[in-house]
């Protein structure tokens, strides 16, 4: 266990602002917490903006008039973030329903994921949760009509040139090497209509870890929620995914390297889904199906930090199931992929949460980067 004991106040206020739902505990740390004269009010702006979570912490500081804690300056520009980031989203939204209107009326089969889904249909709010791109699931076999889609609607897969505004194609070369090592499309952008982002950019995944079968199986039992017009992953298929996602960014150097590796934001958005998404009946099922398909360290993960960092009472029972073995020493590990052996962290988890970056782990560039 990594315990919290050795914390700073302010690296313990960012993880209790870090959430969407409070229990009556945290209400009453949180005032506690607050109310410290001595916080460094600049040292919480920096790490939540690290961790994704500023505007969900200023949300949460604003919505229970704590505001006056902070300095007034920080107070300005956590407002401005906060709605800078529902107007980005507000754009994303709307070109995220345009692409799944268009997937619906050609029969293909889509799924959103991460933020485009917890947007609207967790979180409630725009401005809380920021996203860099919008993130959809596919079925392998259908890449080449995805592909002739996406290029119907003005997407290419390509990068923003921003000595003209013109978003250029990819190589040949460079798409190759993606299509070998990636679980992923390349990411399809266009232009944007909006002054609030550059340009617009999808990602599609197809597999875990280049394992085709999980995410074909997820894509041929997709539901129709109420609350949604478009089918979306069943909660333990939608849990399993963010799963996958944290872990693979957590496990993988090249993620360092993208100053990726992790952040809160990340392990919120599990929390929160389990919370106000999921049964248990939903989370056991996650687990059968993780250990059908050789998911269950993603799983194992997860769940160890989030019983860490929220410690809400679930995640030990789900962790008994999934039934990992006592050496747990692989969590401390990461780089199997891209180095061909696991390499240990010098740091702890908590030092690399709230670290600006940790590429001073790195020895050497994960093959990802070899020309």
């Amino acid at each position: 266990m990594e315990g919290r004991e050795g914390l700073a106040p302010e690296q313990k206020l960012v993880l209790l602002l870090s959430r969407a739902t409070f229990s009556q505990a945290d209400e009453s740390e949180l005032r506690e917490a607050v109310g410290n004269t001595s916080l460094d009010w600049y040292a919480i702006h920096n790490m939540a903006i690290k961790n994704r979570v500023l505007p969900l912490l200023w949300k949460n500081v604003y919505d229970r008039n704590y505001e006056d804690y902070m300095p007034r300056r920080l107070q300005e520009m956590a407002q401005l973030i906060y709605l800078g980031t529902g107007e980005r989203n507000r754009v994303y939204l709307a070109q995220l329903e345009e692409v799944l209107t268009a997937f619906q009326a050609a029969g293909i089969p889509v799924s959103p994921l991460k933020g485009g889904y917890l947007i609207q249909h967790v979180y409630g709010d725009l401005g809380v949760r920021s996203v860099n791109d919008m993130d959809c699931m596919i079925d392998f076999e259908d890449r080449a009509r995805v592909d002739e889609l996406m290029r119907s609607l003005g997407y290419i897969q390509g990068e923003l040139d921003r000595s003209d505004g013109l978003i250029k194609p990819i190589s040949r070369a460079r798409q190759i090497k993606w299509r070998t090592m990636m679980s992923n499309l390349y990411p399809y952008q266009k232009q944007s209509p909006s002054p609030y982002l550059r340009e617009v950019s999808f990602d599609f995944c197809f597999s875990f870890e280049r394992q085709t079968g999980p995410v074909q199986h997820m894509i041929s039992r997709l539901e129709q929620e109420t609350a949604s017009p478009h089918p979306v992953l069943r909660p333990s298929d939608f849990f399993t995914h963010l799963c996958c996602h944290l872990y693979k960014e957590a496990n993988h150097a090249a993620w360092i390297v993208f100053e990726k590796d992790i952040n809160l934001i990340k392990f919120c958005d599990v929390r929160e889904y389990v919370l106000r998404k999921m049964s248990r009946e939903e989370l056991l099922e996650a687990v059968a199906f993780a250990r059908e398909y050789g998911l269950e360290k993603a799983l194992f993960f997860t769940l160890f930090y989030l019983q860490q960092i929220y410690d809400d009472g679930y995640e030990q029972a789900l962790m008994d199931a999934i039934g990992i073995g006592d050496d747990l020493q692989w969590l401390h590990t990461y780089g199997t992929s891209d180095f061909g052996e696991a390499r240990t962290w010098k740091k702890s988890f908590w030092a690399r949460l709230f670290a600006s970056d940790n590429k001073e782990e790195l020895e050497s560039m994960p093959h990802f980067f070899e020309s």
